[in-house]
């Protein structure tokens, strides 16, 4: 603090402080006249006298002086200012507001963002900042002015009018606006940060600004608040289709140190279920809901719990693209190879299946990415790797039966495995009397021993699939049912990430499933299917089998481009053949929505001229709705944990409280009332004082 006097002219007033002693020291009483027959009346007069010997006296003198000259300093106009110097003679502050989804949290009746708007609000109009910003933390980080200004009664106006976002805060790209627009001026620079500091957000942070900018910190929300969430919600398989058993998967979290209970409620096709559900402390709990689809196209989701302390996550919404049909394609193997067989055994397959569409492409060629579900490829030389995986990552299931003389370091390759394996050929097994190149076939007899290769469902792993539930029971038989007389004498032993599905009886891999990053899971092959190498296309249970192999065996991906995050805008390229004034953009509740039309490269794009918010929304072209599109709340957003802003590196924390007293301090705070104050009160001390008086001696000498 610095002590300073607006009239340092009048300093020659001090020296009038040493009245009051020499009145004290100089002045005298007229004393009384006594009567006195002896020296007892000389000696009382003597000690009422001498004015500097009582104690009463200096009390006296020292309450006059100190009057005095407090009321001297009145004339001198003191000040206390802060001991902070100004640099350049004027002072910007950017105020960095978080505008995150956690702020709209309420602590009483308002939220702790209003709490902090009005915190920016009392600042402002304390006087202490010749121009000011303000910089909203949020998915992208704005200003309300390019740079600072003086128009400080503009910002506490916009203040007032301004909401939280339901989005996620980009705090490095906020933090960088913020030092950018503080390096545009001059003098004092100073950058406050209003937040409620929440843990998921804040706890690696570091607040990292120039050296001559100086940084404050103010936390708002007094408290972690407890709080439940729907966490996440999608359908497995993620694009069912019509008809397909369909498992509508929820996961709620519970932020709280207790268990909670909840109602859980799902909207899916015009139905709505519901269940209590019960959710550990700081744990999850899934609820999973099973229905299918009658009819094709976008279907939206919803699930949602009873309303909490904080109803922005409460609900969430997904979007489930219901397929009329499934493509497999198979590559026709060369004339005269083992598998030749195979093509009529799948197209036959497609017959039984409404759902499957089967189409075959020419020896040597693949499909374009895309374009299909499935693809078997027949005799499989150990080529093409990286246009297979390419295929793969695309989201087509890739079914490889390897043919003689594919290695298995290539087979390592093709499963997205870390290089390894020999590169010797596959040894081969084989009972039947079919040769590469011979045509015909060849009738099967099987017999108890030596005939052939008997499989069944891996032990172990491959039982918990949900490919096999349909066989648990018993009921639908063996799912590779039959008699094998080729194979692969495959390993036995595979790394990590590659599953063994089917089994034969020896413990030689008939199916091995591996997915591949991102992509669709790519399965290597040993069961023949043509039918002079196996019987199992001829069983009961292949039929079946085959269906729940083909819809367990997908990827499982979010509905590509149709969720959007909070913050970004909502687009959609309907084609060139639709009129840009036809297409509406509104949400669920009829609202509609301003766009903007745009002609790109790959034609007509509309966008929306607003930020999304959660919730669902609707393409219609007329009437009808030709595309959906959600928004869901952030999931980074649900723990209401908040950091103490000590912990986050960079900067002092202070209340609003005590930068308001260091606002007043910028221009100093007058002392004089408070100087006046203490004169008045030295001269009632000693008017007090001069009223006391101590007891009176004894005056009859002769009673001593």
């Amino acid at each position: 603090m610095n002590f300073l006097l607006a009239n340092p002219a009048w300093l020659w007033l001090l020296s009038l402080v040493v009245l009051p002693v020499l009145v004290h020291l100089f002045a005298r009483s007229n004393p009384p006249k006594y009567a006195f027959s002896d020296t007892a009346f000389l000696r009382r007069i003597m000690k009422k006298t001498a004015r500097m010997r009582k104690p009463q006296d200096w009390l006296l003198l020292l309450l006059r002086t100190l009057a005095v000259l407090a009321l001297l300093f009145v004339f001198l106009q003191p000040l206390l200012t802060s001991d902070k110097p100004t640099v350049g003679g004027s002072k910007t502050t950017v105020y960095l507001v978080d505008r995150s989804a956690s702020m709209a949290c309420k602590d009483g009746a308002s939220s702790r963002f209003a709490s902090a708007c009005g915190k920016v609000g009392e600042l402002l109009a304390a006087g202490d900042v010749d121009q000011a910003n303000v910089v909203w933390i949020d998915a992208e980080p704005d200003a309300l002015f390019p740079q600072p200004g003086p128009n400080l009664d503009f910002i506490g106006e916009s203040l007032k009018r301004t909401e939280v976002n339901q989005e996620a805060g980009a705090i490095s790209a906020a933090l960088k606006l913020a030092i950018n627009q503080l390096e545009q001026v001059q003098g004092e620079r100073e950058l406050v940060v209003l937040s409620d500091f929440q843990s998921s957000a804040w706890k690696e942070f570091a607040l990292k600004v120039p050296k001559d900018i100086e940084v404050v910190k103010i936390k708002v929300g007094e408290q972690d608040v407890e709080n439940v969430a729907v966490h996440e919600l999608f359908a497995k398989p993620s694009d069912p289709v019509v008809g397909q058993d369909v498992l509508m998967v929820c996961r709620l979290r519970n932020y709280s140190a207790t268990p909670r209970r909840t109602s859980l409620y799902l909207e899916s096709d015009g139905g709505r279920q519901s269940r209590e559900v019960e959710i550990p402390a700081w744990g999850e709990a899934e609820v999973q809901f099973k229905t299918h689809f009658t009819q094709p196209g976008l279907v939206p989701l919803a699930a949602s719990i009873a309303e909490d302390v904080f109803p922005a996550d409460d609900r969430r919404h997904a979007l489930v693209r219901v397929r009329e049909t499934l493509k497999l394609a198979s590559v026709v193997p060369s004339e005269g190879g083992l598998h030749v067989k195979a093509p009529a055994v799948l197209r036959k397959l497609a017959d039984a299946f409404e759902w499957l569409e089967y189409q075959e492409v020419a020896a040597g060629s693949l499909p374009a990415a895309g374009t299909v579900d499935y693809l078997f490829l027949h005799d499989w030389d150990g080529g093409q790797v990286d246009a297979l995986r390419v295929l793969a990552d695309a989201g087509t299931t890739l079914l490889i039966q390897p043919s003689t003389g594919v290695s298995l370091a290539q087979c390592h390759q093709l499963l997205g495995l870390v290089a390894g394996g020999s590169e010797e050929a596959i040894p081969v097994d084989n009972k039947s009397s079919r040769k590469p190149g011979a045509t015909g076939s060849v009738s099967i007899q099987p017999s108890p021993l030596g005939a052939g290769w008997k499989a069944g469902i891996a032990r172990g792993a491959g039982e918990r699939e949900p490919v096999f539930a349909l066989f648990r029971s018993g009921e639908f038989g063996n799912p590779a049912e039959g008699v094998f007389l080729r194979r692969l004498r495959l390993a036995e032993k595979w790394p990590a990430g590659v599953m063994s599905w089917i089994d034969y009886q020896d413990g030689v891999p008939g199916l091995l499933v591996s997915a591949t990053n991102g992509g669709a899971p790519v399965v290597l092959w040993n069961l023949p299917l043509s039918t002079d190498l196996s019987t199992w296309s001829g069983q009961s249970p292949f039929v079946p089998f085959m269906g729940e192999l083909l819809l367990h065996c997908r990827p499982q991906n979010v509905v590509r481009g149709l969720e959007v995050m909070p913050g970004s805008l909502l687009s959609w390229s309907p084609g060139d053949e639709v009129s840009a004034d036809s297409v509406v953009l509104s949400r669920a509740s009829g609202e509609s929505l301003a766009i903007q039309v745009d002609m790109t490269a790959q034609g007509l794009r509309m966008t929306s001229q607003e930020s999304a918010t959660p919730g669902l929304y609707h393409w219609k072209l007329g009437d009808s709705v030709a595309s959906l599109q959600v928004v869901n709340f952030p999931v980074t957003e649900s723990d209401l944990r908040s950091l103490d802003p000590s912990s986050v590196q960079g900067g002092d924390v202070v209340d609003t409280g005590a930068l308001l007293r260091r606002a007043a301090l910028g221009d100093g705070i007058p002392l004089w009332p408070w100087l006046l104050g203490l004169a008045l009160l030295f001269l009632l001390l000693e008017q007090w004082v001069c009223l006391w008086k101590p007891k009176s001696e004894n005056q009859n000498p002769a009673g001593r």
